[in-house]
This record gives C-alpha cells, sequence and structure tokens, in this order.
C-alpha cells in the first residue's frame, strides 16, 4: 500500500513504478521524497529539505524514525498484524510520524531518491504549514526513539552556534582592544565560516532543489533553532484540545 495526500502531484507518470522497485524482501517500509512546490517560500523549502535528511538518512542507516512527507509505502499483511495505528488513534494528524515510527525495523527500510519517485506538495498555507508543527509537537509522545533524534539535532545545531558565536565574540573583543591583527582575523574567520556553511548547505540540497539562493543558505540555517522555539511557543498557548479527536 502507498499512502499520501490529495495534495500532493507525482512528478511524472513513473511514480508507482519507481516506488514499486523497492517493494521486495527484506523491505517492509519504502519512504519516498515529497518536494514542495517552487511556490512555496524558499525558507520552508530549505526547511523541509533538512528534516528529509534527518529522516531519511535515519532511515537507511539504522531505524525509520518518522517521516514528514506523505509519500509512504508499506505492507498490508504488517499493517494488518499490528492493528494499523493503533496507538495513534487519538491525535487528528501524525499518521506518517506514527506510520514510520511503529512499523519501521531495523533495516526493513528502504529509501528511494529518483526523481521519477518524487511528488510535489502544493504550496501550504501560513495556517497549514504552523498546523504542521504543532501536530507534530503534540504527536512526539507516542514516537519512539526521540531522544536519540533529539540529542543528534542538539549537537548539529550547537557546533556550528559556538562557532558563530566565539568568531563574533572575538571580533568585538579584538576591535574593543583595538587589536586590529585579532580584528582582521576574527572577521576573516567570520566570512570563512558563512561561506563554509553556504557551500557545505548548497551541496547537499542542489539535488532536491536548486533554486534557493546560496547566500541566504546560512542564515535559514542559523534562524532554526528561533523558528523551532516560535513553534514551541505556538503549541504552549494552543489549546490541546485541537490536536486530539478524544474532547474531554
Amino acid at each position: 500500500i502507498i499512502l499520501t495526500e490529495p495534495n500532493c502531484r507525482p512528478s511524472n507518470d513513473k511514480w508507482l513504478q519507481t516506488m514499486a522497485r523497492q517493494c521486495q524482501d527484506p523491505n517492509h517500509l519504502v519512504l519516498g521524497y515529497v518536494a514542495l512546490d517552487e511556490e512555496t517560500k524558499s525558507i520552508r523549502r530549505f526547511d523541509s529539505i533538512r528534516k528529509a535528511y534527518y529522516v531519511l538518512r535515519r532511515a537507511q542507516q539504522t531505524y525509520g524514525y518518522r517521516s514528514h512527507m506523505p509519500n509512504v509505502a508499506f505492507r498490508k499483511s504488517d499493517f494488518m498484524k499490528e492493528q494499523g495505528y493503533q496507538g495513534n488513534l487519538e491525535y487528528i494528524r501524525g499518521e506518517y510520524d506514527f506510520l514510520v515510527n511503529k512499523y519501521a525495523e531495523c533495516g526493513d527500510t528502504a529509501v528511494e531518491l529518483a526523481r521519477p519517485a518524487w511528488l510535489i506538495h502544493d504550496e501550504p498555507s501560513n495556517k497549514s504549514w504552523h498546523n504542521i508543527h504543532l501536530y507534530l509537537q503534540a504527536s512526539l509522545k507516542s514516537l519512539n526513539r526521540v531522544k536519540s533524534m533529539r540529542t543528534l539535532l542538539f549537537f548539529d545545531h550547537l557546533l556550528p552556534h559556538l562557532s558563530l558565536l566565539a568568531s563574533i565574540a572575538a571580533l568585538a573583543w579584538s576591535i574593543y582592544a583595538q587589536d586590529w591583527i585579532l580584528t582582521g582575523c576574527a572577521g576573516f574567520s567570520l566570512i570563512l565560516l558563512f561561506v563554509i556553511r553556504m557551500l557545505i548547505a548548497h551541496k547537499a540540497i542542489k539535488h532536491f532543489d536548486e533554486d534557493l539562493a546560496m547566500i541566504k543558505l546560512p542564515f535559514y540555517e542559523y534562524g532554526i533553532i528561533w523558528r523551532n522555539f516560535a513553534n514551541k511557543i505556538r503549541y504552549w498557548r494552543a489549546d490541546k484540545n485541537d490536536f486530539t479527536s478524544h474532547k474531554l
């Protein structure tokens, strides 16, 4: 069975054929890529690609953790044997995250990244975009292997920000102390940091989106923690009954 959404369309007529080539032993799950429509804001396309890297890499290396992309193939026999969405029925959304998290086993999840297997997701409205993140916050408590992914994300965010803060601190101190040699070195290291982050990000995402401006990528990346913080604030302020079907 391949599960998707009505607001997604195949990138070409080889979608099912390309996904189906992964539907063989020992695979029990197949994760495909979903690209946001080119009309979508570039910062949102960047965020979606970055999340895809984490969830798809984890599925390739060990266990499938979750998937924010509605392009998932699974065995009907597994679904029926484990009672389908049992364990997630109280939530209105989050079915793709839950499906991958519940049914993925080590070494049985395939990832299909060929372009013919891609789906194109219609440009999300501001409300639907924010709701996606709110529903994820609500459903995290029902997912397994959350701590390991959060640890990975923490250090992946921590190290670049430490480098940025160290460069800025050295630059500020050198200007205050009027040490112009140190100022030049600190300024050069700050520029070099942005250039390196820009090149790394561009190399990583160009396969998925060639239209994102390189110069913006470091700013998108360093802004992730603030966007995540804003999503948490929205979730804390939201009525939690909006995320569940059990209005008790």
